[in-house]
């Protein structure tokens, strides 16, 4: 009896013996448990996405740019011989000049526009006008000079007859001058990611080309003649082109942008007596601008802008 009461008692020890250590193995498991379920379990927040930008407003920039411009001209201008008109036979000679001119220039611009982001879409439309300050006129020239020998029906001149030398000089040319412009137009664009429109223009613009004809003719016996016409002014066209543009930050933005423009060309001539002269001891000479044509300028712009944007 006693001793089936010991085993029960030795039993029963050691069961809370090991009940004890099973507790304590198990209070001790706890907190690295914790810890590595805290490591291998982390739960990392995905990354925020770029918030939309809403590229309607009204905004500003000043642009930096280069333009070149090409044309073609021409020039002409007669003369005749006094003396001989007056005598039954008149002797008009005539020179002419003609070329292709191109000419490059740097300009300053300031710009005005207004955007619109259609809701639920990635189009954009607007409205712009921009002045282009030309910090130096960009220019061309061409000109023609003739040695004549001989004259219809005559001599070149009564003076060179006699002397029995009949070269002379004559000469005429063009100088065709571009300066500032102005725009006006429309645009439209497709964001190519939230921060960047790329987009097509045109519009209708105005820009300032002015052109000078100079004549000269000089004498067998070296009495000289220079003079010209002066014509041009502001000439209206219009224009295509595209660009690309992205945002810096809340208030900027930073594009570039390309700009073909074509301008209506222009001409002037004059008559005696307003553009004639006569000169020399006998008869005498009259001279006459016949004139200068600048056919339409094709305009080719490339401009960096920097703008900002109000309301944002």
């Amino acid at each position: 009896m006693r001793t089936t009461l010991m085993l029960r008692a030795l039993a029963r020890a050691a069961f809370s013996s090991t009940a004890a250590v099973a507790l304590v193995a198990g209070l001790a498991s706890v907190p690295a448990y914790a810890a590595d379920f805290s490591m291998a379990d982390e739960v990392v927040a995905p990354p925020m996405e770029e918030p939309a930008r809403d590229w309607t407003g009204l905004h500003v920039g000043i642009d930096l740019g280069g333009q070149f411009d090409f044309v073609h001209s021409d020039a002409g201008a007669k003369n005749q011989n006094v003396y001989w008109a007056t005598h039954g036979k008149p002797n008009w000679q005539k020179i002419y000049s003609s070329a292709d001119l191109g000419a490059q220039n740097f300009f300053i611009s300031g710009d005005l526009g207004a955007d619109y982001q259609i809701p639920n879409s990635n189009l954009v439309v607007g409205l712009f006008a921009n002045y282009d300050f030309a910090p130096s006129d960009g220019s061309a020239s061409h000109e023609a000079t003739s040695y004549q020998t001989n004259c219809p029906g005559v001599p070149c001149d009564y003076f060179s007859y006699v002397a029995g030398t009949t070269t002379k000089k004559k000469q005429v040319g063009n100088t065709v001058s571009y300066g500032d412009a102005w725009g006006v137009g429309a645009r439209a664009g497709v964001l190519v990611n939230p921060k960047a429109l790329l987009y097509v223009l045109g519009g209708y613009g105005q820009k300032q080309i002015n052109a000078e004809s100079e004549f000269y003719y000089k004498y067998h016996n070296h009495e000289e003649f220079v003079g010209g016409l002066t014509g041009g002014g502001w000439q209206s066209g219009w224009f295509v082109g595209g660009g690309l543009e992205a945002w810096l930050g809340k208030h900027t933005t930073l594009g570039v942008e390309y700009r073909f423009a074509q301008y209506k060309g222009f001409s002037a001539s004059c008559s005696i007596p307003d553009c004639g002269q006569s000169v020399g001891p006998i008869g005498g000479y009259d001279f006459n601008w016949h004139g200068f044509d600048v056919g339409k300028t094709n305009s080719h712009t490339a401009r960096i802008r920097l703008s900002y944007w109000f309301n944002k």
